[in-house]
């Protein structure tokens, strides 16, 4: 089996984002050099997060921007609804080199309405970035999504953290055949709950009878409907041909369509421990192995700007922090049942024959 980590991100999470136009230019042009050459070398790189002009925008869209040069000190981001009215945002988070920025709106912004995001950065210059939000937003009845099956397709979203990495992940881990499905499977109205399990599927939606499902130990907050919370501090673990990757402190979210037909605007966040990475990419890696070899990589790749973190275990540094916004998880005419440790000790077709003397 192959593997991918744009899938892995849900668990792994994702090319970065963002563009625009000079002040008075034609926003949405992706320009690396600056227009202004004498002047200065700023601007805005990529498509921006959302496009100018989008029409199908999530209503809990975490917008990012990414800068040509360090802008952490010079810009500024305004959002205001279709009447000019200022939009509150939360707190803009930049990058260690001040190139990216992402933040969200304080609160949920209205189902099929326009805004503007306003991006003001050095040299004087400003780019406007209309867009208007999708349908999701409002209630869905659990009937519509207890017990459907929805594949996370990671190559949707944007990865924010690692920042700078995307081309390399894309490449070197973007191999993954199954697809990383979660499942709602409890709703409890009284407590505004749902509960979830997950697996790793294959294509045609096969499920092995022998291989456990993910367990979300604790079930998601619902208060929002159709906006939910996952949060799993203890990690879950992934296993991919026989080797078990772990997702540490792991956060997940997103919400449902009209009629839950999709889950929308899939943010995750958590960190993964790359050593069990080594021995599922193999010659990827140019031959390099040992704990390091997937840090290393990344610290060669980035030129130093990406390195791993301790890891919670406390035996060194080999987790890397993951972040990715604005996936979709599509829902598939599946059915995944929840299948525990205990179900595949008692399943005869999954005991392993004693090997002869």
């Amino acid at each position: 089996m192959n593997f991918d980590i744009r899938r892995l991100l849900a668990l792994g999470l994702f090319a970065t984002v963002v563009g625009c136009a000079d002040k008075g230019g034609t926003n949405g042009d992706t320009d690396d050099t600056d227009v202004d050459t004498n002047v200065c070398t700023s601007g805005i790189k990529g498509t921006p997060v959302p496009a100018n002009g989008a029409t199908d925008v999530y209503f809990r869209s975490t917008f990012y921007i990414e800068f040509i040069t360090d802008e952490k000190a010079t810009a500024t981001f305004a959002l205001a609804d279709s009447t000019g009215a200022d939009v509150a945002l939360s707190a803009i988070t930049f990058s260690d080199d001040g190139r990216s920025a992402f933040f969200q709106a304080a609160s949920a912004l209205a189902p099929s309405s326009s805004y503007t995001l306003t991006v003001t950065y050095s040299c004087d210059k400003s780019a406007p970035i209309a867009f208007t939000t999708s349908a999701t937003g409002a209630e869905v009845a659990d009937a519509d999504f207890i017990g459907k099956a929805y594949a996370l397709d990671l190559a949707t979203t944007t990865i924010i953290k690692p920042a700078g990495v995307n081309a390399l992940l894309g490449s070197l881990l973007g191999q993954l055949e199954d697809a990383i499905v979660i499942v709602p499977s409890v709703y409890d109205a009284g407590a505004a709950t749902i509960k979830f399990y997950g697996g790793l599927v294959p294509p045609d939606g096969s499920q092995d009878a022998c291989t456990p499902t993910i367990d979300f130990p604790v079930a998601a907050s619902y208060a929002g409907n159709p906006y939910f919370e996952i949060s799993a501090p203890e990690g879950i673990d992934l296993t991919v041909s026989g080797v078990t990757i772990s997702l540490l402190n792991l956060q997940l979210s997103g919400a449902f369509s009209p009629g839950a037909e999709d889950i929308v605007g899939v943010n995750l966040a958590g960190s993964v421990d790359t050593r069990s990475l080594g021995a599922i990419l193999g010659d990827a890696l140019g031959g390099a192995t040992g704990d390091s070899a997937v840090c290393d990589l990344l610290g060669q790749f980035t030129a130093g700007a990406v390195s791993c973190e301790a890891c919670p275990s406390g035996d060194g540094d080999f987790c890397l922090t993951l972040v990715a916004a604005n996936g979709v998880a599509a829902g598939q005419p599946w059915t995944i049942d929840e299948i525990s440790q205990a179900d595949v000790d008692a399943n005869p077709a999954c005991v392993v024959p004693a090997a002869a003397n």
